[in-house]
């Protein structure tokens, strides 16, 4: 226990070299599991250790953090913050990874909304990204009403998943059906 912090940072900077994208090689996917392993014997140590890396400059660190964070004591209460700000993070997979983190509330934290709205509209987001950020905006229900424009962009786009995890989320959160009834329309013809 007393040695918790320095195995934290050792962790880090193994994890630092290598890549943690998933799905990844097998041995970097060992060294992933195996790494997420010692951090769990850390606890309480751990936690603070992860929301710092997120704003690592190494990206294998931020990708680990973000992935390992959901797992500590207090991570419901510590975390969403810096999980939300990983959600602009200029890596395609800490944004991945951080929008499934979000996804892990039982109810999608208000502040997250507003950038769950943004991911969903960036056309240049990975799908599957948008994918996730439009079911959580569905569970949010009316309370994602704000993202009823970035859902009806998405609800046309080239991708059939993002069109329809998009036009789920609008069912969920059922705005006013003259807004979307075009968009509806639009993404049936995009079929």
């Amino acid at each position: 226990e007393g040695y918790a912090e320095d195995a934290v940072v050792a962790v880090l900077e193994v994890v630092r070299e290598y890549n943690m994208t998933y799905p990844g090689p097998a041995d970097e996917q060992q060294i992933f599991r195996e790494a997420s392993r010692a951090l769990e014997s850390a606890r309480g140590a751990a936690l603070p250790a992860a929301i710092a890396a997120l704003s690592d400059r190494n990206v294998n660190a931020r990708r680990f953090a973000i992935r390992v964070l959901w797992q500590f004591p207090g991570w419901d209460k510590a975390g969403p913050a810096a999980m939300i700000h990983a959600t602009r993070d200029g890596d395609a997979g800490v944004r991945q990874h951080a929008v499934e983190q979000v996804g892990r509330f039982p109810e999608p934290p208000k502040a997250a909304l507003p950038l769950l709205a943004e991911v969903v509209g960036n056309q240049k987001e990975r799908m599957d990204t948008r994918q996730a950020a439009a079911k959580i905006l569905g569970r949010a229900k009316e309370a994602a009403a704000a993202a009823v424009p970035a859902l009806i962009e998405a609800a046309k786009a080239a991708d059939p998943g993002t069109r329809c995890s998009a036009i789920e989320a609008l069912r969920k959160i059922r705005p006013d059906p003259s807004l979307v009834i075009p968009a509806f329309v639009d993404a049936l013809e995009v079929v």
